[in-house]
């Protein structure tokens, strides 16, 4: 009979694999992350995923079930090289953080945006969007490709393959017509705006009125949603692009693994994502 694989074993193969990395490495790290253990894995920026790393909460999540010890390998290894580079280039996750907070913020101020500031700003609101989605692309990929080279780390045999959950162009379509929607549910708005302007019925206006917030919720779902598709479309390809420019590196040329770890991001993209990397100094 198959042994099966428990929360014990699974703790037991991840301090381990973090103790032959940073002997390895010959790194040092002034503080161990949390281990979560569990069985069924977790759904992390729209994604069903096997692994995590928490950068706020310093934790790293495993799930095993079902799956077989070399896979559950890999993912501890990419998630234990996602922390290393947490610790050795922090400014990199505190970024993100940081971008995650004025995300909340700018959530918040849209939902509190009336009618008119809808109209008027449509266009603003949507380039806010964009421009904080391309912000955590440029740092996604980076940080898949350091989380890849985990995985190479422990296989260097692994290579990049079609992964994701999603295609892109299926998402860049959805997201095409999610804006299209948008467009055209803010034309009805303007509609019912115009009609309440000329409408003297004090009964026809308290119609016109819940058709107007109706109309404005469903702006405000389809601005999330337009949001989260084109969040997660660039998510795909912050992994395609990280994980492809990993399965090209040549992990038996780096010497300085501290140096290595605290690249900033733009040096690392500019060094590394492209068809000869710079190993110089490494």
């Amino acid at each position: 009979m198959k042994n099966q694989i428990n929360d014990h074993d699974v703790l037991e193969l991840t301090n381990k694999s973090l103790e032959k990395i940073l002997t390895k490495t010959n790194l040092e790290i002034p503080v161990m992350p949390t281990i979560i253990i569990s069985n069924e894995p977790n759904m992390i920026d729209g994604f069903k995923s096997l692994s995590y790393y928490n950068e706020q909460k310093n934790e790293i999540g495993i799930a095993y079930g079902g799956n077989d010890i070399s896979l559950i390998s890999r993912e501890i290894y990419e998630e234990i090289f996602h922390y290393i580079r947490h610790i050795y280039c922090p400014t990199s996750y505190n970024e993100k953080i940081a971008r995650a907070i004025e995300m909340k913020e700018l959530r918040k101020e849209i939902c509190e945006i009336n009618t008119r500031l809808i109209i008027e700003k449509e266009t603003c609101v949507n380039n806010i969007l964009k421009n904080f989605i391309n912000k955590n692309f440029y740092s996604d990929m980076v940080d898949e490709f350091y989380g890849f080279l985990g995985q190479r780390f422990y296989d260097k045999n692994v290579k990049y393959n079609n992964f994701l959950n999603h295609s892109i162009d299926s998402l860049s379509t959805k997201s095409k017509n999610i804006q299209n929607m948008i467009s055209a549910q803010i034309q009805i708005i303007c509609s019912i705006g115009q009609n309440l302007k000329q409408c003297k019925r004090e009964r026809k206006q308290k119609e016109l009125l819940d058709i107007l917030q109706k109309s404005i919720d469903k702006y405000y779902y389809l601005t999330k949603k337009g949001y989260d598709t084109e969040r997660l479309k660039k998510i795909n390809q912050a992994h395609e692009i990280g994980y492809t420019h990993a399965s090209n590196f040549d992990l038996d040329k780096i010497n300085d693994w501290e140096n290595f770890f605290s690249l900033p991001s733009f040096e690392v993209r500019k060094r590394f994502f492209c068809k000869n990397p710079n190993y110089e100094k490494l």
